[in-house]
């Protein structure tokens, strides 16, 4: 099913019958003001997230005319009545200046699932509760009603129901999708962490909410996913992040995932735009890795690949002629490349591909001081490079048939003048150009990557590695004229299946995986 772009579209309010025939998969977020978004400035966003994203749709609860239900000041908008692309502005407050993790989360589910349709419905109220009672003025409480007898209902519960995924869910059908309501991103808690009943309850209260939400919605298998909160939040967080915990031990689509450690406003409470942004990724990055089964997983560092004994190392010193004008040339203007010229031990043809199709990807002699060419992206000098979004794409194919996509298991690399605020990632994609990870956010070293099942342990082909990052001055792959002998490495996947006790990962378990294990016997890393 292909996605409809909306190269011209004016409006962001759509109507989703444009995608009729389309299949859905929908995504619930509810919680208190992180959900709502309260600490996102939409100008504070990546550019990436800056303009309505055409393939997501997205729909916000809220006030309702006739709901009676209380106004909670300026922090309860108009209920969405039709879905809209996801776009900046997407938090549950009225003036429109927040945003939440819907923007990272809808992207990056978007890359993953390419044939399928996003859709995210969202409601937040900042203080709300989950423990009934606890604030039945103005902020309200989540408890649904859980013994069916109708006696209560939660204000926020009663909203995030009638106002966001009920309507949302009908406009769906009504435009002839199928659909599946595949996760809940649940952002609440802080509130019951400042009582000590309310966090005692949590537990309880939790797995009643998830039963709840499965029963109306008619999703028994939708997974769940909760963030725990930093510790110093409030005095019983870390009860309620233990009931987060024991909640996911008991229920096998329950997943707990910890948000504390992600960028806060001055206020130590709110999530600032970057800590939104990170915590939409760990939620969709949690959904693939638990739902669909892969999972990629750091080796440590560089060294960890390229000292393999099939690594395929590459040095990227010297390919531009050290006198180029520009102090850099696009890979546009000199055609397909499909080797490194290796200004320190000659040519090697590795059957590695440089995309520089999009006119993101740049190999650059960028400083006349340091006689190097290291692929960088950014901004440096003269050089004319792009404004924003940099890229930089490798892809695997045969040495003799560049035609052919060959697949590796490992993959190395180095990243050098990375700036605040570059919000730099790696991306490891599939054959068919999916999203299989997403790294958190990188900054200068040396990083080593390999891609599991999580459920088999077999390898998980890699096909293309994509480096991105926001616009800044500059950032590259490789080093800076310190005449490494090595950028970039690689193993190309030759198991059928990496057997748990390869602890060396050479498709065999004998002593030499006998002697790793026994070289850190005893040893711990737990913190």
């Amino acid at each position: 099913m292909n996605k409809v772009l909306f190269s011209l579209v004016l409006l962001c309010v759509v109507n989703i019958s444009a995608f009729a025939g389309s299949h859905a998969k929908v995504f619930l977020i509810g919680g208190q003001s992180n959900a709502a978004g309260s600490g996102g400035l939409q100008d504070s966003y990546p550019a990436i997230y800056q303009q309505p994203q055409s393939d997501i749709f997205f729909w916000t609860g809220g006030r309702l005319a006739t709901d009676g239900e209380l106004d909670y000041s300026s922090w309860d908008r108009d209920a969405d009545s039709t879905f809209r692309l996801l776009q900046p502005g997407s938090g549950n407050y009225v003036d429109g200046s927040a945003s939440g993790c819907e923007l990272s989360l809808g992207r990056a589910l978007a890359d993953m699932f390419p044939e399928e349709t996003i859709v995210i419905i969202k409601y937040g109220m900042s203080g709300s509760a989950l423990q009934r009672g606890l604030r039945n003025e103005g902020a309200g409480d989540w408890c649904p009603d859980v013994d069916q007898t109708g006696t209560f209902e939660g204000s926020r519960y009663r909203i995030f129901k009638n106002s966001a995924v009920l309507p949302g869910l009908q406009a769906i059908e009504a435009a002839n999708f199928t659909y599946e309501i595949a996760g809940m991103c649940w952002i609440q808690g802080e509130t019951d962490a400042g009582n000590s009943a309310a966090a005692n309850a949590y537990q309880v209260n939790l797995e009643n909410f998830i039963s709840k939400v499965r029963l109306d919605f008619n999703c028994p298998d939708m997974a769940f996913f909760t963030a725990k909160m930093n510790a110093g939040v409030r005095t019983y967080a870390d009860v309620v992040n233990l009931a987060m915990d024991n909640v996911a031990a008991a229920d096998e689509k329950v997943y707990s995932i910890y948000v504390g450690d992600v960028s806060f406003n001055t206020d130590n409470i709110h999530y600032n735009a970057t800590g939104q942004v990170e915590i939409g990724l760990r939620f969709a990055q949690a959904y693939w890795d638990h739902e669909v089964g892969l999972n990629c997983e750091a080796l440590g560092n560089f060294n960890d690949v390229s000292n393999f004994a099939d690594a395929e190392n590459i040095v990227f010193d010297n390919y531009v002629p050290d006198d180029a004008a520009d102090n850099g040339v696009n890979l546009n203007n000199v055609g397909t490349f499909t080797g490194f010229v290796d200004g320190i031990n000659g040519q090697e043809s590795v059957g590695i591909l440089v995309d520089g199709s999009d006119g993101k990807v740049v190999f650059a002699d960028y400083s006349s001081a340091a006689i190097t060419s290291d692929i960088a992206a950014g901004k440096w000098g003269n050089a004319i490079y792009p404004d924003s979004g940099q890229s930089i794409t490798f892809s695997f194919v045969d040495p003799a048939d560049i035609s052919v996509k060959m697949p590796v298991s490992r993959v190395g690399f180095k990243l050098v003048a990375v700036g605040q605020g570059d919000d730099v990632r790696a991306k490891f994609l599939d054959e068919q150009g999916r999203l299989i990870y997403t790294s958190g956010i990188l900054s200068d070293g040396n990083f080593g990557y390999r891609c599991v099942n999580v459920e088999d342990n077999e390898v998980n082909a890699i096909f293309q590695v994509v480096l991105a990052g926001a616009a800044g001055q500059l950032w590259t792959t490789g080093h800076v004229g310190d005449n490494s002998t090595v950028d970039f490495s690689f193993g190309r996947v030759k198991c059928s299946q990496y057997l748990k006790s390869d602890l060396n990962f050479d498709c065999d378990v004998n002593l030499l995986d006998l002697a790793i294990m026994a070289n850190e016997w005893m040893q711990s890393t737990k913190l």
